[in-house]
């Protein structure tokens, strides 16, 4: 592709979720064909990154995945993605998934896993949504007003758990309705609680009424405002922690509710006490989140809690996949919670209906390309050399893995029962190297594989392309943009900083459906064994599968988690490393199996066998094989390479991201999870610095919601 003096030519690197949202708002801006030429370059056969899915054509077409994904309702800006990508996809209304509606269906329960007396017992919510849409254009609540509305929670359900369970009663809201009126009662602390003036129960009920009183811009708070509100905070924690005694001896709901309001004042007293309200999250991004909680009072036995694990587990939070070290940096923690919590639309979460490839990657390829985005599917990049005054990129090293049979570029989706879907492998009957790809079982997205690259190449500056849009995953920069580090101190910075984490996921199909697993239908659950901490029944997707009727699973259970990191990471030319690796998540996935299946899946496990046995010929095999075996039938994969690394949140790494887009070098730009949005790693935060990238090169988007202003 040469480079013509009318268009500027754009060389976009990965085909992830920030790359193809880099492209999908580029070619959104009228006339984009008279201003720029975009090629996107793709090693292996497909899309989506971290996200890709494949189907398996050797099994049912059945659905694989890197993990298990859901949506989280606050997810504006890729809704809005998606939403725009289906209209104009215009499928027939019959086609599956033929409109985003039907490709996102809402999750409003979840499951948090509690070890408790030496027994894991489910904590099962359902969180009320709303009758809003995600990617729709209402406004978000500002952080002060979430601060009104946790604390008015924590008023509303803990007073009323405290007239249940110790009989208390009566209100003092015409006491403290005249009191208010007085500016001077809420703005001393003179006014003390506690000292028989006003009844310790009821300082929630008088900090509700002082927070809703102020003004709505923090800014104009004066300290003794926050100082009173922390004391009527603190004094109510103070009063409720000596009533209550041993925790461990309530009941199950007045534990729980103890442990959420013991985290909920100390995010709130946190919130007040650092300044976060007034100078944004990011102040207190030195912190681990767990530490900055234990700062402002939460308790040891609520840090160790469902609640906080399960968040944890959301981000593979874990220093090099270890469980005993949870880390993510308090603000960006913060933001992400109460992003979840109060600027979800519809649910909280939304999961998809048939595998992330399908319902996200497929469309996006398919509009891209109609729009004319050029894909160089087989073309890895090894390479990034700098201009010789180091300022721009001069040359991109490429290695092509295989080549097509015919003139065409590559076609990469497959139909399945109507939906476009891509393969879990390359599609051999297009590629001149298929037949040796397939008996070989070469693995074209493994750095470990042995496949030889049939062609080495540069791509020239002002011949190829003229600008460069990195949007590779975080950790194979330290292969391909070596040059662009050691140039750079806010890329050595960057690069130091920051830090990755391998993951596992496992599938499992059963030909039991739940109720006869004994799970619970239909669950979202985080917080259970380590390392595969948290599970889904993914049984609606098996109707996108296509099994014979007389094979079809009843069950479909999705586990993914944090994958210790292995002693050390096997040069590119250890070509078993890879299949090292995959060992090791099989067995996990079976000792998961075995050691777990007891509190998930009781009813298949004979009660001669304890916790340690299975009837394993639950599995779903259509080899049908015998006991354990029947698990080399499903489906696991140990996400090890740099490309399908996690990128973690540490405390303080966030200051050292890579903002708007922006590289620091001429010609260069940037997009991906690990640029700075003020989230941790998510599809959003992925769509958000896509839209920076384009914004960055174009102008356009010129308004990205959730945009962190503060940082």
């Amino acid at each position: 592709m040469a480079s013509s003096a009318s268009r500027t030519s754009i060389a976009i690197l990965g085909g992830g979720t920030a790359s193809l949202t880099t492209a999908f708002e580029l070619t959104s801006i009228p006339d984009w064909e008279q201003k720029y030429e975009i090629t996107v370059y793709q090693m292996g056969w497909r899309l989506g990154g971290k996200g890709a899915s494949g189907r398996n054509a050797d099994v049912s077409q059945r659905i694989e995945e890197h993990g298990l994904h859901v949506w989280g309702g606050f997810y504006q800006n890729a809704f809005t993605v998606m939403q725009r990508c289906y209209a104009e996809l215009g499928r027939d209304p019959t086609a599956p998934l033929a409109n985003w509606q039907d490709a996102f269906k809402p999750k409003s329960d979840v499951v948090w896993e509690e070890y408790v007396n030496d027994r894991w017992i489910h904590w099962q919510l359902t969180i009320p949504g709303n009758s809003n849409l995600p990617g729709d254009a209402a406004v978000a609540p500002s952080d002060w007003q979430c601060w009104n509305a946790t604390l008015a929670f924590l008023q509303s359900h803990v007073a009323s758990w405290m007239t249940a369970n110790l009989h208390l009663s009566g209100s003092l809201e015409t006491w403290v309705s005249d009191r208010l009126k007085s500016f001077e009662f809420w703005r001393h602390p003179s006014a003390s609680v506690g000292d028989g003036t006003v009844p310790l129960h009821q300082s929630l009920d008088i900090a509700s009424k002082v927070a809703s009183g102020m003004p709505s811009s923090p800014s104009l708070h004066e300290s003794d405002d926050h100082q009173f509100l922390i004391h009527l905070i603190q004094s109510f924690r103070n009063w409720m922690n000596s009533l209550i005694g041993d925790v461990l001896s309530l009941s199950d709901d007045a534990r729980r509710i103890w442990i959420l309001a013991d985290l909920t004042m100390a995010g709130l007293i946190g919130s007040l006490t650092d300044g976060v309200l007034i100078h944004g999250w990011d102040v207190i991004n030195d912190l681990n989140w767990v530490d900055w909680l234990a700062k402002h009072g939460a308790t040891e036995l609520s840090l160790r809690s469902a609640p906080v694990r399960g968040w944890h587990d959301y981000f593979f939070a874990y220093l090099q996949g270890d469980p005993n070290q949870p880390c993510i940096e308090a603000g960006t923690s913060m933001r992400q919670l109460i992003r979840l919590m109060f600027h979800s639309k519809g649910a909280i979460f939304w999961e998809m209906q048939s595998g992330m490839g399908d319902t996200v990657f497929g469309p996006l390829y398919q509009v891209l390309q109609r729009r004319g985005v050029k894909f160089k599917f087989f073309h890895r990049i090894d390479a990034l050399h700098l201009s010789d005054d180091k300022k721009s990129i001069e040359t991109i090293v490429v290695g092509q893995q295989a080549t097509m049979n015919h003139a065409g570029e590559y076609e990469p989706l497959i139909d399945v029962k109507g939906l476009p879907c891509w393969p879990s492998q390359p599609l051999y009957e297009q590629i001149t190297q298929g037949s040796e790809l397939k008996e070989q079982h070469i693995d074209l997205e493994s750095p470990w594989s042995p496949w030889k690259d049939i062609n080495t190449f540069e791509l020239k500056r002002g011949v190829d392309f003229d600008i460069v849009v990195i949007g590779t995953s975080l950790a194979p920069l330290t292969d391909i943009a070596s040059e662009l580090i050691a140039a750079s101190p806010e890329w050595t910075r960057m690069m130091s900083a920051m830090k990755t984490t391998p993951t596992i996921a496992v599938q499992l199909w059963f030909d039991r459906d739940a109720t006869g697993l004994g799970s619970i239908p239909k669950a979202l659950m985080t917080g259970y064994t380590d390392p595969l901490q948290t599970w889904g029944d993914f049984s609606h997707l098996i109707q996108r599968e296509d099994w014979a009727p007389d094979k079809t699973p009843g069950n479909l259970a999705y586990f993914c988690g944090p994958m210790l990191e292995p002693e050390s990471i096997a040069p590119y030319s250890d070509h078993s490393f890879q299949d090292q690796q995959d060992e090791r998540a099989r067995i996990i996935g079976m000792q998961a199996i075995q050691q777990g299946s007891a509190h998930l899946f009781p009813n298949i496990v004979p009660p001669s066998t304890g916790i340690t046995g299975i009837e394993w010929e639950q599995l779903t095999d259509l080899q049908d094989r015998q006991g354990w075996r029947r698990f080399n039938a499903q489906y696991w994969r140990a996400n090890i390479s740099p490309a399908e690394r996690y990128v973690l949140a540490v405390p303080g790494s966030s200051q050292y991201r890579l903002q708007n887009g922006l590289s620091g070098f001429e010609n260069v730009f940037v997009c991906g999870d690990w640029t700075y949005t003020g989230l941790a790693g998510s599809i959003e935060g992925a769509v958000m610095s896509g839209m920076f990238a384009s914004r960055a090169i174009s102008g356009s988007p010129a308004v990205v919601p959730g945009e962190v202003k503060d940082s």
